[in-house]
């Protein structure tokens, strides 16, 4: 026979409490977001805001992967803040308190993650310091990486190689190619996806894709042709010494 104490009682109250908090935490870790995955799920979205405001959409999503890490991070679940932008400069909209910096320091917080994309794209449009990010071509995402850190987007000394590896870990430049405009194919060998960026994204993608292998696969032909030329000669020339 069992006789459950006052100290026994509050022993098994805290193993049960302690056993569903591991339960819990097992679950919400079995559901965070990969950077796979975020980045399938808001590309489309990186790549109309580029064709929108000229922002490369390999920076906005290489910036939204860093600072939401991956939409799993407080704001981007709380707030739906992927750019960890804060609440100050006149801004008029909601308000997420977010230890940073400083304790309970204001954020914006959006309805969805989509205003979040939005607003992040008129942030930098409209702030005087990152004027001249606008001067680089749309595909030049070295010179936006180092200009954001130029700027003060963020304090981390090596946030412009972050943003890099980033975007070249994940083949972020192909957004970069992928133009909102009706039309056919440029001659810069840029993807078209329609005025009203209804078009599949990922379909361009993959055209992309396929025409960079074959350039690839065409410069490796001619190097293996250039280097036979070179044995030959190479043969040749060791033919002729022997004589």
């Amino acid at each position: 026979m069992y006789i459950y104490t006052p100290r026994l009682f509050a022993f098994m109250k805290h193993i049960f409490i302690s056993l569903l908090l591991f339960l819990f935490s097992n679950v919400a870790y079995s559901q965070r977001i990969t950077r796979v995955q975020y980045i399938d799920m808001y590309k489309d979205i990186a790549v109309r805001q580029m064709n929108l405001y000229g922002i490369p959409a390999s920076i906005i999503m290489a910036q939204a992967c860093l600072e939401s890490n991956n939409g799993n991070s407080e704001l981007a679940r709380n707030a739906n803040n992927h750019f960890g932008i804060k609440g100050h400069n006149g801004w008029n909209g909601r308000v997420y308190l977010h230890d940073d910096e400083t304790k309970n320091e204001k954020f914006r917080a959006y309805k969805t993650a989509e205003e979040s994309f939005k607003d992040h794209s008129e942030f930098l449009k409209s702030g005087k310091r990152y004027a001249f990010l606008f001067s680089y071509d749309k595909t030049d995402y070295v010179s936006w990486a180092h200009g954001l850190k130029q700027a003060g987007y963020a304090t981390n000394p090596k946030y412009a190689q972050l943003l890099i590896k980033v975007i070249e870990d994940n083949g972020l430049h192909r957004l970069d190619l992928v133009r909102g405009t009706e039309g056919k194919e440029s001659r810069e060998g840029r993807e078209w996806i329609g005025g009203n960026g209804s078009a599949n994204v990922s379909k361009a993608l993959t055209k992309i894709e396929k025409r960079e292998q074959k350039r690839r696969l065409k410069e490796q032909k001619r190097q293996d042709k250039l280097k036979r030329k070179m044995q030959r000669k190479s043969v040749n020339k060791g033919r002729n010494s022997i004589y």
